[in-house]
């Protein structure tokens, strides 16, 4: 019994040092959104902050590791980010967890789109990519395919004129198989050209040496 007191005491002072540091991470993450939607009023502006609070929380909940062994310790960080989460301190709701895939594939089957549509799609393919709600196979099928259904998307929509200059690069899909392999035949076939060349060299060098080297102690030893 007093060992197990022990522990929660331990826990709760670390409880404490890390409530301390959560404030201090929920409140960069509140004033970074802050501070984007005062430089834009734009609606693809504020979708962009909606997501970036929505994913630290959905974050620091489910996927966090913060070095903590106890299951009370870490049950209590859950508790503490579920009850202060920056969704709500930021827009006033807490629908994240259905939102998100929600907006994502209304994005998908929109049947109309604009310029922001590309930008938006990839940014919500990076967060399925990285994940976003319980942990569980069910979910990671679903992210897998909302993320892959947002890359054909933002494909569709990528003027070809653009692509190179494209800064987001291209992503492709899990599904799609590679258009091109790497050069490795050639590669290969250059490297052992290279080696044989140089192994010929250095053989070629070593004999002028060694015949000259005898040479000279012929003329000693005569």
């Amino acid at each position: 019994m007093e060992e197990f007191k022990s522990e929660i005491a331990a826990d709760e002072q670390e409880i404490a040092r890390i409530n301390t540091c959560l404030n201090k991470l929920r409140a960069r993450i509140i004033n970074a959104c802050d501070r984007a939607s005062r430089l834009s009023d734009s609606s693809e502006s504020k979708e962009i902050c909606y997501v970036f609070a929505s994913y630290c929380d959905d974050y620091f909940i489910y996927r966090a590791d913060w070095g903590v062994t106890s299951s009370v310790a870490r049950e209590a960080i859950r508790s503490y980010w579920l009850s202060h989460l920056c969704e709500w301190e930021c827009f006033g709701t807490r629908i994240a967890g259905w939102k998100l895939p929600q907006a994502a594939r209304a994005l998908v089957e929109r049947s109309q789109h604009d310029n922001e549509s590309r930008c938006m799609a990839l940014i919500y393919a990076q967060i399925f990519w990285l994940g976003i709600g319980p942990i569980t196979d069910g979910s990671v099928a679903t992210n897998t395919s909302l993320r892959n259904d947002l890359l054909s998307l933002s494909d569709e929509l990528l003027d070809p004129s653009r692509a190179d200059g494209d800064r987001f690069g291209y992503i492709p899909p899990d599904n799609e198989p590679p258009q091109r392999l790497a050069p490795v035949g050639a590669w290969l076939q250059k490297l052992r050209l290279a080696f044989f060349t140089l192994l010929g060299g250095v053989s070629i060098s070593w004999i002028a040496i060694y015949f000259w080297v005898q040479s000279v102690l012929s003329g000693v030893n005569g």
